[in-house]
């Protein structure tokens, strides 16, 4: 009886044994073949928290581990979370015909060391018994070596742990996978690898956009009352950030930085769409009216949600504040073109594009639809850059063809003026030859007009007197004007004697108006110095010439100077550089602006000069008073202590190649 009993508890021994080994048989992962995706491992993995070199070995007896799915979102594996280092199996076969060279494509949100057959494979990350040295990486699916032997069963072990102390986000959809392996050939895995992470188009998506952002400021500089366009400029840099972090991100895979330059992406791509959309308003010139301010509020939350709450903030962000978005662009633009705004359209239309493109891109997201062949994302995100810049040159264009009209209309009238100054000149030849005749009949008058006009003088010379004009002017002067109309009277001149004497009325009642003023324009000032240097000129026939030069970046008519400031030097240069000369000489009269606030006068003469004229001492200069040169010494003095400037003369000898004097210059520095 007792060896029945044997025999029974040993035949049931076998049978616990033999099913025992039937489970486990029935919990291997079969793996038949490769699709083109290829083979996800989410199903028969054992988990057990510790840490164990044992349980990498294919031997180890993992029965009574606890069932997981590691491809799960972390946040969904609270077994994981909750210690610090794990491991995970998984028993799988491989039949003969699938071809050895595999690559193992893997996401994760920790540190992991990878055994195959209990030998350990790869290392992803830093993974430590201390908690505080861990650093996470994520491979992100870049495809690494999976050398499977010839056996047909085998066994994964993954070491795994988590980085403490992270704040995990997501993108749209996008779940942050604890741990998700797929198998597939190493050949399709890189080919696929390169598809997901299309360095060319993201490249060409971000040199897009920055070129748009410097074309907008190139707008706004060429045209900056329109401060929109810089407001799209600062929206093109930004969103040129935007996608470069992206970039980055896809090729960068320590799992700590991922996260908070998704964190960063987020909040400037929120701004930065909150930025176009206030550039919109700006560029079509709408109203900020209250959609505009709840969706601006709307993104200030979806910031807070992906900051602050799992998973919410892209899936706000993308799915609604985007569309919402792009519907108020479509809005304004509708409104803008009943408004009859030009251009407006070409607006509505991008708008347009982005909705349709953004909603094909989130349906497609959502698994609504199966992926398009096109790129939806850039489409949707570049629609609105492109049509604003094409809004700006059709802006251009069209304040182009208004300026080409109203030069064709100035072209025209000019036509009009011309003619009108052709028949004007024909008028004026005929009042001449009328004038002229009527001239031939006067000329017995000559000789009384000409002592009225000496009256004139006279009474115009006391009154200058009686206003104080004696101290700026040199009464020699004066005298030899009148002794040059008494010539010309004798000598029967009497034209010349009237031009004289026209001259030189004009140039005293300039200079009594000047003297009424403490300070007069460049232009004024010049004019009276070319009304003088001109009678010294008919008074001295071919003796004396002069030229007076003015620098393009002089504005004569609002540069003020003290009044006959220059006139003193010009007559020092005619009396004692000039006279000394039997051939005569010229004066020269520049004006140019060194500075900004600095003017500049030269008076250069090419006489004897002043060592020369000292010497001589003739009658005609040895007797002569500077008085003007004093007046002026003394006005320059009184204008630096009442206008606290710095007005400066400086006289100076010029010599020729030979070291023999050739004339005198002065330069007046006047603070303007």
């Amino acid at each position: 009886m007792k060896r029945l009993l044997r025999i029974g508890l040993l035949t049931s021994l076998v049978w616990l044994l033999g099913a025992a080994t039937w489970a486990q048989t029935s919990a291997l992962f079969p793996i038949n073949s490769i699709p083109p995706d290829g083979i996800l491992l989410d199903k028969n993995w054992l988990w057990q928290s510790g840490d164990d070199s044992q349980w990498a070995k294919p031997e180890f007896n993992d029965r009574r581990w606890q069932a997981i799915d590691p491809t799960k979102d972390i946040m969904d594996l609270p077994q994981a979370r909750g210690t610090s280092v794990s491991w995970f199996r998984l028993h799988f076969s491989l039949k003969d015909s699938i071809p050895h060279q595999l690559a193992l494509l893997v996401w994760q949100v920790g540190a992991s060391e990878i055994y195959l057959d209990g030998k350990r494979i790869h290392q992803l990350g830093q993974l430590t018994s201390d908690p505080s040295a861990i650093k996470a990486i994520n491979p992100a699916g870049k495809p690494i070596s999976f050398p499977v032997g010839p056996s047909p069963n085998h066994v994964l072990a993954v070491r795994y742990a988590l980085q403490p102390n992270l704040t995990y986000t997501t993108i749209f959809l996008y779940e942050n996978r604890g741990f998700k392996a797929v198998i597939n050939t190493m050949e399709r895995s890189i080919d696929q690898y390169h598809q997901a992470n299309d360095f060319e188009r993201s490249s060409f998506r971000i040199g897009v956009i920055f070129i748009l952002a410097i074309l907008y400021l190139a707008f706004y500089l060429f045209y900056p009352i329109q401060r929109a366009y810089l407001y799209f400029s600062f929206y093109g840099f930004f969103q040129t950030c935007v996608w470069s972090i992206e970039l980055y991100i896809r090729f960068q895979p320590r799992v700590e930085l991922q996260y908070l330059l998704h964190l960063v992406e987020f909040n400037l791509a929120v701004f930065d769409t909150v930025l176009m959309l206030w550039s919109i308003y700006s560029l079509l010139e709408q109203p900020k009216d209250w959609v505009f301010k709840s969706l601006s509020i709307f993104g200030i939350f979806c910031m807070i949600m992906g900051t602050f709450i799992y998973g919410w903030g892209w899936l706000l962000f993308g799915f609604f504040f985007l569309n919402l978005t792009g519907l108020d662009v479509t809005r304004i633009a509708i409104r803008s073109v009943k408004q009859q705004r030009k251009g407006a359209w070409i607006i509505l239309g991008g708008s347009t594009s982005f909705l349709l493109s953004w909603a094909l891109f989130t349906l497609s997201t959502l698994g609504f639809m199966p992926p398009l062949p096109i790129d939806t994302f850039s489409i949707a995100h570049l629609s609105i850059p492109i049509v604003v810049a094409l809004y700006m040159g059709y802006q251009s264009a069209i304040a182009h063809r208004s300026l080409h009209h109203q030069l064709a209309e100035v072209e025209r009238l000019s036509q009009e003026k011309q003619q009108l100054l052709a028949m004007q000149n024909t008028m004026l030849e005929q009042q001449l030859v009328q004038q002229t005749n009527e001239a031939m009949l006067e000329r017995q008058l000559e000789e009384q007009r000409v002592n009225q006009l000496r009256t004139d003088f006279e009474r115009r010379a006391a009154e200058a007197e009686m206003a104080g004009l004696r101290s700026q002017m040199n009464p020699h002067f004066i005298f030899n004007c009148l002794n040059s109309i008494k010539l010309y009277a004798i000598e029967n001149e009497s034209e010349k004697a009237s031009e004289y004497l026209t001259k030189f009325s004009r140039l005293i009642r300039m200079v009594l108006e000047n003297s009424r003023s403490e300070r007069v324009t460049l232009q004024n000032e010049l004019e009276t110095l070319r009304l003088y240097m001109d009678m010294e000129a008919m008074r001295f026939k071919q003796k004396l010439s002069f030229r007076i030069d003015v620098a393009p970046d002089v504005d004569a008519r609002f540069l003020e100077i003290p009044p006959l400031l220059i006139q003193p030097y010009v007559e020092n240069a005619i009396w004692h550089g000039l006279m000394h000369k039997p051939t005569g000489g010229t004066v020269h009269v520049k004006a140019t602006l060194p500075q900004e606030t600095l003017l500049q006068l030269t008076i250069t003469d090419d006489g004897v000069g002043r060592a020369r004229s000292a010497e001589l001492k003739s009658k005609s200069a040895s007797h002569r008073k500077s008085f003007g040169l004093k007046m002026t010494s003394e006005r320059i003095s009184l204008v630096n202590q009442i206008y606290q400037t710095q007005t400066q003369a400086q006289i100076m000898d010029l010599v020729d190649s030979f070291g023999e004097p050739c004339g005198t210059k002065v330069i007046l520095e006047i603070p303007v």
